[in-house]
């Protein structure tokens, strides 16, 4: 027999009806009034009610929709309102900015007409901070390796062809940086040496072997139409130069440095094994490896930098590329603040003599022939020089040019000044001091010393010390007095003379 049909009241419940509260308001409960006050046989569970009482029924149950609907509108607003609260998001009245906004900077905003509507004021500012920056550089008594040996790595692949929207390919641009690279090299190390290598055809060509002579490095960078020994073609071989490079720098003795520094344009490298077993002997002896590509930047080149104590950078435009470049000018720090410390700390004998681990080595000042001596072979090529040259202390070798390694007997050959030159690496000029109109006056009603006008360097005349100076003008590093002064002979100068000084003499005028 088949079950009974419930007969409950309520809203229908089957499996296609999906019951709705909203559903129950459509209809009015038959009760006392307007339709009957007896139930009917007709098995209805709700009776419809007479027209006025269904049309006041109607409007209820709209407004009570209306009002929930509402109601949910308004909950919703006030959990995402509480919700962005909670996410830390500002709200957008009162002229404030979104979170994401915030970091956002308008960098054409620096750049400012003057009264002329010229933009020369702003430029000239934008310039001078640069330069002020560089010569302001933190400088600090360190360790460092002034006899050095370096291996210059050119990346002359057919990448180097291409043509990044600038004059010329990508090698075109790299020549004239790596020439200027070369001649402050060995006019900032007069007792380093170099040697030249170049990346093609899967192999490592040495463009230069290791030595001191300018001129011949200046020779092999020349441009492709004028040396086709530069002329790009095939593809790099990082593995190859890292091994070639490891190889001439691997016998040199510990009391030089030894580095290298590659330049590439390319995005691949066709190496015969496993670099990474390069890198590891590389470490191994010692090596720093200095990385600087033009397009983007690569993880074997950051990982072979990172393993080897050396620097990668990636170029944005043609000057960020020749400041990168000049970076491997000055010597590099051979001891780390740490290591350096602890050895100052506990580094003595039992006699109670400082032993930091610096070895000896042996130089020899040579003996410049005359001009008008007979011409004779040279040790270092064999061949018939003029007369110009200098003789070895210990062997008596002619030798071409110094500084270099005696080709017989092995000796450093240096002149003094050499020595003078490279001495200025380990004691920087200090930083000079920016001096505000507010100094300025109090040392002018002071009379400490005679009053300067002009720059002790170059002689340019300051700008006079106005009556209504301006106080609040002040940057962090340029003065508006057009002066820097050195805090230890208290002598002033112009910006010129305080970047010329930092980055070129190294030696203090006043001082």
């Amino acid at each position: 027999m088949p079950p009974r049909a419930s007969t409950s009241k309520g809203p229908r419940r089957d499996d296609d009806y999906v019951y709705d509260d909203d559903e129950a308001d459509d209809f009015v409960a038959g009760g006392g009034g307007g339709g009957g006050g007896e139930d009917d046989d007709s098995g209805d569970d709700f009776l419809m009610a007479d027209d006025g009482d269904f049309d006041d029924g109607r409007h209820f149950a709209a407004a009570r929709r209306k009002a929930a609907k509402s109601g949910r509108g308004k909950a919703s607003a006030a959990a995402t309102a509480k919700k962005k609260g909670a996410l830390g998001g500002p709200s957008k009245d009162a002229g404030k900015s979104y979170a994401w906004e915030s970091s956002f900077q308008r960098s054409w905003d620096v750049v400012g007409e003057d009264q002329s509507g010229s933009l020369e004021a702003s430029v000239k500012h934008l310039l001078a901070q640069g330069k002020r920056k560089r010569a302001a550089r933190e400088e600090r008594r360190v360790r460092r390796g002034i006899i050095r040996h370096l291996v210059l790595v050119i990346d002359d692949s057919e990448n180097m062809n291409e043509k990044d929207g600038g004059r010329g390919t990508r090698l075109d641009l790299l020549l004239p940086i790596a020439r200027r690279f070369v001649s402050e090299y060995f006019e900032q190390n007069p007792i380093g040496q170099l040697a030249i290598l170049a990346m093609r055809d899967g192999v490592a060509d040495r463009l230069v072997p290791m030595g001191g002579n300018t001129a011949d490095h200046l020779a092999a960078l020349s441009p492709p139409n004028r040396n086709r020994r530069l002329e790009p073609r095939g593809d790099p071989s990082l593995q190859n130069a890292l091994e070639m490079a490891r190889s001439t720098l691997a016998h040199l003795p510990t009391t030089s440095s030894r580095e290298v520094l590659l330049l590439s344009g390319s995005l691949t490298s066709c190496d015969p094994g496993n670099i990474h077993q390069t890198v590891a002997a590389l470490k191994a002896a010692g090596i720093r490896v200095d990385l600087i590509h033009l397009s983007a930047e690569m993880k074997i080149l950051r990982d072979i930098a990172q393993e080897t104590g050396g620097t990668f950078g990636v170029a944005l435009n043609e000057g960020h590329l020749e400041d990168l470049v000049r970076e491997g000018v000055r010597p590099r720090e051979i001891v780390k603040k740490e290591e350096s410390a602890s050895r100052r700390v506990g580094d003595e004998d039992e006699d109670g003599e400082d032993d930091t681990g610096a070895e000896l080595m042996q130089m020899g000042f040579p003996l410049r022939l005359p001009t008008h001596a007979p011409p004779t072979l040279c040790a270092c090529h064999a061949k018939l020089y003029p007369p110009a040259g200098f003789l070895c202390p210990r062997c008596g070798s002619k030798l071409c040019d110094v500084p270099t390694d005696c080709a017989v007997c092995g000796l450093t050959v240096v002149m003094s000044t050499h020595l003078a030159r490279s001495y200025r690496h380990l004691f920087p000029v200090r930083r000079w001091v920016a001096v505000s109109w507010e100094e300025l006056a109090r040392q002018r009603a002071a009379r400490r010393r005679k009053w300067q006008r002009a720059c002790l360097g170059c002689d340019e005349v300051f700008p006079p010390l106005p009556e209504e100076y301006v106080r609040a003008v002040e940057t962090a590093t340029l003065a508006t007095s057009s002066r820097y002064e050195c805090p230890k002979c208290g002598s002033h100068f112009c910006l010129e003379c305080d970047s010329y000084t930092h980055e070129e003499l190294y030696v203090c005028p006043g001082c």
